[in-house]
């Protein structure tokens, strides 16, 4: 047999051993991450994925919007529009690193951004914010577009972004007009939103932060890490009800490993 090599659609075949590419995420540092993988690994990964979500016909959203709007500027930046705690020892995480580099604003951004559709269609990233990842493609986002490589400076509370053991499995939701954030009520979000594993209770998030940033409102819900889980598990859900928007998401386990370990 020949041992020739031969590259075809981004397999290599070698002596009749089919070997898959790496992903880039494995193949790299990411400090060399192009835009385009960036934003691959914010909306189209293992660890965040868009879908467009039909609202149906929403009358009572429709007929809050215009009195949201008379009410305040609904494009302004980096309003918080609310923050439901069932854990008042925890002050809501990623913002309590206070420095040049906004950790807090790097949570509720750092996805596409697309813009507000129309209001019986929204487009929806759901990414896993707590995974190493995500996290990275964050920083790679926040840095200079035109240094790379080894011209990167990362920052020493990038770092510490970076290396932060998260207490909680952060998940996020992006895409909601931002006339959802004055309308959201915290118990019916709470007691919606789950994740799941096969023979095991779901999951209720301990605490869940909604931001209005660049007119698209972002929804963080944290769950307890105290059942771990793991790639035996093999796949875990993500649901939630927001409003009258139901969101659900299966995530494969297997796929979600880098450098060896299972990162959510």
């Amino acid at each position: 047999m020949s041992s020739k090599l031969v590259v075809t659609l981004g397999v290599w075949i070698v002596a009749g051993v089919v070997l898959a590419a790496a992903d880039f995420w494995e193949a790299k540092d990411f400090t060399t991450w192009s835009n385009e993988e960036i934003q691959e690994m914010l909306d189209d990964s293992p660890w965040a994925t868009q879908l467009d979500i039909r609202t149906g016909a929403l009358g009572g959203v429709k007929n809050a919007i215009s009195a949201s709007e008379a009410g305040r500027d609904a494009t302004t930046d980096q309003v918080t529009a609310g923050s439901f705690s069932t854990d008042d020892t925890y002050g809501g995480g990623p913002g309590a690193l206070t420095s040049d580099f906004d950790a807090s604003q790097a949570w509720r951004g750092g996805g596409s951004n697309r813009g507000q559709g129309p209001i019986d269609k929204m487009p929806l990233t759901i990414s896993w914010r707590s995974a190493l990842p995500i996290k990275l493609a964050v920083i790679r986002q926040a840095l200079a577009t035109d240094n790379v490589g080894g011209d990167v400076k990362i920052q020493p509370e990038q770092q510490q972004f970076l290396a932060q053991d998260e207490p909680f499995y952060i998940v996020s939701m992006t895409g909601f007009p931002p006339q959802f954030s004055t309308m959201i009520k915290s118990r019916p979000l709470m007691e919606a939103t789950t994740l799941t594993v096969k023979k095991r209770r779901p999951i209720f998030p301990e605490n869940i932060e909604v931001y209005l940033v660049d007119g698209t409102v972002t929804v963080l819900s944290y769950f307890s890490k105290l059942s771990p889980i793991t790639v035996r598990d093999k796949d875990v859900e993500f649901e939630s009800q927001v409003l009258d928007v139901k969101v659900k998401r299966k995530f494969k386990l297997k796929d979600m490993v880098f450098n060896g370990q299972l990162m959510l």
